[in-house]
């Protein structure tokens, strides 16, 4: 059965990004077995010495994002000084990947929950087998996206010691890219009731007071975790905001990364004019998708000099077929991990767009720009917009000015003889997995958990 949706995976990346685009996702598959058979190899010490398990409620998978991607980096660290364990959702099942185990992870629990549906009783039925199984003394939850803040409390009110790792918005909703369903906008943190609740009824009906009753339970949550990790100052001040009153001394901020290539096995040429410019994707709603397609139909009708674009990343067919069929434009589609500065340089990229219309809590993508040399054109929203401003990557419009205002951002840049340096000492002020990995056995230590 996982062969063939595999098989069918690859039949809609092709269809809809290209042959290059599918093969690199069997690759990144492949990379994923191999990364899982290094974790069961790693660690050095018996089975039931795994101090800390990691918790990630989907599977380990590069394909499925950023929290996935810089969660490998970072284990395959950890594992230099600690040994891992990691218990992941695959389909129905729970399973755990551990020093000495089989390498796609053993089955913990064969409880009766479908894909999507998490009952209080599996989740807290796994967490203690695994944790039993490896004899770890504490949780950390790498995302809370696709669990339940009132079993996570329910555990940590049973006495179990927990971090949580914050990646995005599902403390406070849901809907954790806060993308309000009928404006496919960023809703601003909206605390009416009323809306919030016809939002979220656009995915299924909601009780009276859903989501006040969730976010004072996330709020319980929060305050009752040993740890909460950030990644990122931006996040970390919007979770105080959003959640008054959490210890300070609880809270800790830890760039996740990738590994990146060294800039010197990077293919070089000189700056020239803004010709030749990159769409990040996936091109998504809340990934800005709809935006970038106006803003290249935009710069299509201008007049002004003839710019070229090509779309990196999937997305979904709706925004990503119209958007490969204006002129100018090129869908390379999906890219290993980590191979996106390599991609940028070979393509003599002058210029990447990265468009989220959410507040992103990092932006992994924007220290695989920067180590390429390329510069970024985003909104001023969350991580990203302060991640572009403080490394010097490139200017940032206001999100009120849309499509229009990013267009004029690159219209301007594109009238220039030259386009805009990135600083040369970027590389030096990137985070690394080692890095991340220091930071997050660090905290365990000062925790008292290793």
């Amino acid at each position: 059965m996982a062969d063939l949706r595999t098989l069918a995976a690859s039949v809609r990346t092709l269809r809809l990004e290209g042959w290059r685009a599918a093969l690199d996702r069997l690759v990144d598959r492949r990379r994923d077995a191999s990364w899982m058979r290094a974790v069961v190899r790693r660690g050095g010490g018996r089975v039931d010495e795994v101090a800390v398990l990691n918790l990630l409620p989907t599977r380990p998978a590069v394909r499925l994002g950023g929290v996935q991607v810089q969660l490998q980096a970072r284990l395959a660290a950890e594992a230099e000084a600690r040994p891992v364990g990691l218990l992941f959702l695959a389909g129905p099942a729970w399973r755990l990947l551990r020093p000495g185990g089989p390498a796609r992870g053993e089955r913990v629990t064969t409880g009766p929950s479908g894909p999507g549906v998490r009952s209080a009783g599996e989740v807290s039925a796994a967490v203690r087998a695994a944790m039993a199984r490896v004899g770890a003394r504490a949780v950390h939850v790498e995302n809370l996206a696709g669990l339940s803040p009132e079993v996570l409390l329910g555990l940590a009110e049973e006495g179990l010691r927990m971090v949580l790792g914050l990646h995005d918005f599902a403390p406070f909703c849901p809907r954790p890219h806060l993308i309000e369903a009928a404006t496919g906008s960023f809703c601003g943190y909206c605390t009416d009731p009323v809306r919030c609740a016809a939002c979220l009824a656009s995915s299924g009906p909601v009780g009276p007071g859903f989501q006040e009753r969730r976010r004072a339970v996330s709020g319980a949550l929060l305050a009752a975790a040993e740890a909460l990790v950030y990644p990122s100052g931006f996040a970390r001040d919007a979770y105080r905001a959003l959640f008054p009153g959490l210890d300070p001394g609880r809270q800790e901020v830890i760039s996740p990364a990738v590994a990146l290539p060294a800039v010197e096995r990077l293919p070089s040429r000189p700056r020239g004019p803004v010709r030749r410019i990159a769409c990040l994707g996936p091109i998504k709603p809340h990934k800005g998708g709809a935006v970038i397609l106006d803003v290249v139909r935009l710069l299509s009708g201008t007049g002004g000099p003839r710019l070229t674009f090509r779309v990196y990343g999937g997305g979904d067919p709706e925004l990503l077929e119209p958007l490969g069929r204006l002129p100018g434009v090129e869908v390379r589609g999906s890219y290993r991990a980590g191979s996106l500065p390599g991609l940028l340089a070979a393509d003599e990229i002058d210029l990447a767009l990265l468009l989220s219309v959410w507040p992103e809590t990092h932006a992994l993508v924007l220290d695989e720009c920067a180590v390429a040399g390329v510069p970024v054109v985003a909104f001023d929203l969350g991580a990203q917009g302060a991640r572009v401003r403080e490394l010097g990557l490139g200017p940032t419009v206001s999100p009120a000015l849309g499509a229009r205002g990013v267009a004029a951002a690159v219209s301007t840049l594109a009238s220039a003889p030259r386009g805009p340096e990135v600083p040369a000492d970027v590389r030096g002020r990137l985070a690394s997995p080692g890095d991340a990995a220091r930071a997050c056995v660090a905290l365990y230590g000062r925790l008292g958990l290793l």
